[in-house]
This record gives C-alpha cells, sequence and structure tokens, in this order.
C-alpha cells in the first residue's frame, strides 16, 4: 500500500500542479500501436519499455544514493542536490511550453523524489517498483479511455494489468522474506 501510495501521491501533485500552469497544446490520443497487426497487442505491449525504464533508474538512483551516503550517514547535501536533479530529469508527463513551468514541475518532482526518498525508499528500495507502476498505469488507462482506434481499450487494459503483474513479482522478489 505504501508503494502505491507513494506512486500516485507523486502523480496526483504533479498533476495539480500541471493543471495550474499553463500549457498550450491540448492532450493528443496515441495511435501509434493502430498501425500493427493487432492493435491491441501493440497497446498492451508498448508501456511495458516506459515502465521497465522508470522502475530501473529509480532503483538505480535509490541504490546509488544508499551507497553514497551510507544509508543517510554521509554526505547529505550532495546525494540531496543530486535527488533533486535527477527527480526533475525523471518527470513523468510531457513537458509544459514555457521554461519557467517546466521549472517549477522539475523541481517539484525532485522535491518528490527527495522526500520520498528519505521517507520510505531508503529503507525500502523495493517500493520503487510499485510506486513506478502506479505512476505507470493511469496513463495506460487513459490512453485506453480515449479509444482513438479498436482495440485500444482492451489493450489498455491488458497493458495495466501486466504492468501491475509485473511490479508485484518484481516487489516480491525483492522484498527479503520475514
Amino acid at each position: 500500500m505504501t508503494g502505491l501510495a507513494l506512486g500516485l501521491g507523486v502523480l496526483g501533485v504533479l498533476g495539480l500542479a500541471g493543471s495550474v500552469l499553463a500549457r498550450g497544446l491540448p492532450p493528443w490520443s496515441a495511435y501509434g500501436p493502430a498501425s500493427g497487426l493487432a492493435p491491441w497487442l501493440g497497446a498492451a505491449v508498448a508501456p511495458l519499455a516506459g515502465y521497465f525504464a522508470l522502475a530501473l533508474l529509480t532503483l538505480l538512483v535509490v541504490t546509488a544514493a544508499n551507497t553514497l551516503t551510507a544509508h543517510w550517514t554521509r554526505r547529505q547535501a550532495a546525494a540531496g542536490v543530486a535527488l533533486v536533479v535527477v527527480g526533475a530529469l525523471l518527470a513523468p508527463g510531457t513537458s509544459p511550453d514555457d521554461l519557467l513551468s517546466w521549472a517549477v514541475l522539475g523541481l517539484l518532482s525532485g522535491a518528490l523524489l527527495l522526500g520520498a526518498y528519505l521517507w520510505v525508499l531508503r529503507d525500502r528500495p523495493a517500493l520503487a517498483v510499485l510506486a513506478a507502476a502506479a505512476m505507470t498505469v493511469p496513463g495506460i488507462l487513459e490512453r485506453g479511455l480515449d479509444q482513438a482506434y479498436g482495440g485500444a481499450l482492451l489493450g489498455s487494459v491488458l497493458g495495466a494489468a501486466t504492468v501491475s503483474y509485473i511490479a508485484w513479482r518484481w516487489f516480491v522478489h525483492l522484498t527479503p522474506a520475514r
């Protein structure tokens, strides 16, 4: 539950900040899988790469911060700045139109990563895979609800279920038995 709350909380805060900041373009549907032989299968498989990239990068950042700071006992200031910068670079979603909006969303995302690291990820890095799934699944379902082509909804539901299953199995594998 903590990993899901963490991912959905970050997504909610960034979504709220993104709705306050100006955006010039409306959201567009994803038509890429429509050109395939089985569009529903393309819609189900396409989001896996984004999920794996986000989960692996978050695990790498958390593990590196734990290693470089000896579990937050040394070099906290440098690691804190690094976590904010990396969090800004990993900010989900599209970039806003102006530089100020991009900087605000980036700093907010970086501060959220630093807070999540200090609050829970430092002690339980495996929660990063659940948080990444919680941040990925709503976007997958949103693309399917657009129903931009036949099979988009089915593919997005299958993709969301696949990401959720992989995240859960990965989390169980990374969590030591008690």
